[in-house]
């Protein structure tokens, strides 16, 4: 990032790094999710790795973050979905 970004009460700082929404390389997801939820991204990356909230909270934040940047319910299930995947794939659920 190159400079801070705040959304609601989360503030990201100046020079995060994020892969925005870490989708699996499945052609047909990868084609419609990538990039498409660039700020919820960000906030979701940042609060995996840096708070101390449960993986259910962090979601259901990414999930209002994804609405609030003004996605539509089928891009936000489509692309919770693959992160949710994703996440699996890691070992992190």
């Amino acid at each position: 990032m190159l400079e801070d970004y705040t959304w609601e009460s989360i503030t990201v700082p100046k020079g995060f790094v994020t892969d925005l929404d870490s989708v699996p390389r499945i052609p047909f997801i990868y084609a419609l999710a990538k990039g498409r939820a660039r700020v919820s991204a960000i906030i979701h990356d940042y609060l995996c790795v840096y708070s101390n909230l449960p993986q259910a909270d962090v979601d259901k934040i990414f999930l209002k973050a994804m609405k609030a940047e003004g996605l539509g319910k089928f891009y936000r299930s489509l692309i919770f979905t693959a992160v949710r995947c994703y996440q699996v794939t890691l070992g992190k659920l």
